[in-house]
């Protein structure tokens, strides 16, 4: 297994479903793309299965945790969250779409909502990214600094008993 832990390097092992966090995931891809193909011709199918789907998920994140470290699942709790609203909005307009309803005030701030979310979805995946290089720039720096620090103290030790031994 020590050749696939890059696969679950993150991930809480303790329980199946943290340890299946991938699987299960990419499930979850899957199945919206599926919903999304198939049911072309059922807009608010689509929004309520997204909807299911996104509220699951959320659960999912929150009350199994399968991640390590809390920013890993904030993150993906945010992202859940905007998806939430999103289907939401979408559900919406599919709704009153399929009411023939011409509600034309609804539409903007709700199409609206979906664009500005997407760009604040792309946003935060950029600040995330952004933020985990300079952690990582952190680290790289502060282990530099330990090495450089830890070969004084070892030169100074090994010093010591030589000019003790010079000055007797």
């Amino acid at each position: 297994w020590s050749n696939f832990q890059v696969l679950f390097k993150g991930i809480k092992q303790q329980k199946f479903l943290q340890a299946n966090f991938y699987p299960i995931y990419t499930f979850r891809i899957y199945l919206f793309y599926i919903i999304l193909s198939y049911l072309w011709d059922f807009p608010l199918a689509q929004a309520s299965l997204f909807t299911a789907m996104t509220i699951l998920m959320l659960i999912y994140f929150i009350f199994i945790n399968p991640f390590q470290s809390r920013a890993m699942q904030v993150q993906y709790v945010i992202q859940e969250a905007v998806l939430f609203y999103v289907s939401i909005a979408v559900a919406v307009l599919s709704a009153e779409y399929g009411a023939g309803s011409t509600l034309e005030q609804v539409r903007p701030g709700f199409s609206r909502l979906i664009v500005y979310s997407h760009i604040g979805f792309i946003v935060f995946g950029y600040f995330i990214l952004v933020a985990r290089t300079f952690e990582r720039l952190i680290k790289l720096y502060n282990k530099r600094k330990e090495a450089k620090y830890s070969t004084k103290v070892k030169a100074h030790s090994f010093q010591q008993p030589a000019q003790n031994a010079q000055q007797q």
